[in-house]
């Protein structure tokens, strides 16, 4: 596997693994994958677009102004498993990842690692609702403060 010399089992925080599409790949503390270091940008999925016919084009007209670093919107989880697996399968062609290595959405528990909530053993995404008290994307300050993000 080549990708400017290193292959995914040896990403670091520091030294992150680039696939095929130059998105940068790095480990999440107590799980065993990486985790790309944004969110799919525009850019990676009009790479997909273009190479495959009868996909679905609203990703392309959100109603703003988005350039090719901004993440990608109008997409559902199906059209997310889908680029997943042609991702997979054009890497996996070019000797990027291994037969056995694929790209897929993070499960439940690897978000919650990878955002830094504490881990509970079996616990569904509705058992872990509310939780957690006073911890918020922005912080544990209610309401969000002035410029945190769209929370509308």
């Amino acid at each position: 596997m080549s990708a400017g010399g290193k292959c995914p089992v040896t990403a670091t925080k520091d030294h992150p693994w680039e696939n095929s599409l130059g998105m940068k790949f790095v480990p999440v503390q107590n799980t065993q994958v990486l985790f790309c270091i944004w969110e799919t940008r525009v850019q990676d999925y009009a790479s997909y677009a273009q190479a495959n016919l009868g996909i679905n084009w609203e990703w392309q007209e959100p109603g703003f102004e988005q350039g090719p670093m901004h993440p990608v919107v109008n997409v559902n989880w199906e059209d997310a498993q889908v680029f997943c697996q042609w991702l997979t399968n054009k890497d996996q062609q070019e000797g990027r990842i291994s037969p056995q290595q694929r790209y897929r959405l993070p499960t439940d528990e690897e978000w919650s690692w990878a955002v830094g909530l504490p881990k509970e053993e079996g616990a569904t995404p509705e058992e872990k609702d509310g939780k957690i008290k006073d911890h918020y994307p922005w912080g544990k300050q209610w309401p969000p403060p002035q410029g945190a993000g769209n929370y509308c």
